[in-house]
């Protein structure tokens, strides 16, 4: 049913007034609409295609989808969307793609993905050219890469930052077409010049002069670099983009070795859903890991590196400790060269002050004697 370039401002209860239990695809952009009342969809429960794209809406309130359990597309881009309620899509158990492109939109909406309305089977989530300007990245690591494969985030105002530089350089190492296909879109501004008279390209080599470790740090945060601890027992996850029932894994050791389901090789274990166990760290299991990923039905295969490092927590300790009793001691001697320094300067012993002023006495008293027995000239006496 196509209903677009019309004049449809509201949408409310019973706007369809009859049942159309078989209808699957409704097109009514290009209206007027500013508005969804809840319950407007229950005459059309089984759409699967559901397009709202040019009109006028500027909020997305309480669960206004509901009835639509079987809604698969839903496009709402170009409106002027700038708020979205956690609950608006409650009840799209079977939604995949989500178009909210150009609209006015200032933060992401997690709460697809996280919490008690997120959408389980969403792969595609186009929310690019809004007013988007800072991330949650920290959230969003959590998130299974299945799903961050298909946020699309180009043509927003971020600001210049490098864990956002760090996240999407590590989506473009794995191929994520949202940011392969759109790399030169991807722009942000210095806090300096909100206004954004400089945009700067995001996906440039040494952006922002960002460092390795803050880079790193975001690759650990999604998984792909693990540390651990000679004995520690480790769990890494191949988190791949096709992980469904049909997927087979295999993961392949630093030396080569092939590491697959069901078969132990020395600490190591695979589980079915791609899982490695490390049951006993050792110095030697560090290196870079593959996952592949093969579905053999859909045709489609994957690989996954991982890096795990390994350090022995009792060498490290020693050496901080002998790094501590170092400096220690150096700062004990400079402490007490220094007190030597002012006691010679300001505590000079009483003795011999003592002994000075008694010397000095004596000789002041010798020339009073003097003086006395001189006070008088000498008389010769007479011939």
């Amino acid at each position: 049913l196509d209903l677009s370039y019309n004049r449809i401002g509201v949408l409310e209860p019973e706007w369809v007034p009859v049942l159309f239990e078989k209808l699957n695809t409704l097109i009514i952009n290009h209206n007027s609409i500013s508005s969804i009342i809840t319950g407007s969809f229950s005459t059309i429960p089984n759409l699967k295609y559901l397009d709202l794209s040019s009109n006028s809406l500027k909020t997305l309130g309480s669960p206004v989808f509901q009835e639509l359990r079987a809604l698969e597309i839903l496009l709402l881009y170009n409106n002027q969307i700038a708020q979205i309620d956690s609950s608006a899509f409650g009840g799209l158990y079977k939604l995949q793609k989500l178009y909210l492109s150009y609209n006015l939109l200032s933060h992401f909406p997690l709460d697809l993905y996280t919490g008690k309305y997120k959408l389980t089977d969403l792969v595609l989530l186009d929310i690019s050219f809004n007013h988007i300007q800072l991330m949650p990245i920290q959230r969003l690591s959590s998130v299974p890469a299945r799903h961050l494969s298909g946020i699309y985030l180009h043509g927003n105002p971020f600001y210049c930052d490098c864990m956002l530089y760090s996240m999407l350089i590590f989506w473009y190492q794995r191929h994520f077409s949202s940011v392969v296909d759109f790399k030169n879109e991807y722009t942000c501004l210095l806090r300096s010049d909100p206004k954004g008279y400089n945009k700067l390209p995001l996906l440039l080599d040494n952006f922002l002069n960002c460092s390795e470790s803050m880079v790193n740090s975001s690759f650990q945060a999604f998984g792909f670099i693990h540390d651990a601890q000679v004995g520690d027992r480790l769990i890494v996850h191949c988190d791949s983009r096709i992980s469904d029932a049909g997927t087979h894994f295999v993961w392949v050791s630093p030396d080569n070795r092939l590491l697959e389901p069901d078969r132990e090789t020395d600490n190591f274990k695979v589980f079915r859903n791609g899982s490695l166990e490390i049951t006993d760290a050792q110095l030697e299991d560090s290196g870079l890991y593959s996952c592949i990923a093969i579905n053999k039905k859909r045709l489609l295969n994957e690989t996954i590196e991982v890096r795990i490092n390994v350090s022995n927590f009792t060498v490290n300790r020693s050496h901080a400790q002998e790094a501590f009793n170092t400096a220690f001691t150096t700062l004990a001697a400079c402490v007490a060269s220094i007190i030597l320094v002012l006691l010679y300067l300001y505590l000079t012993p009483c003795p011999c002050q003592c002994k000075a002023k008694r010397r000095k006495k004596k000789q002041n008293q010798s020339s009073a004697h003097s003086s006395i027995l001189n006070s008088t000239p000498p008389q010769e006496l007479p011939a």
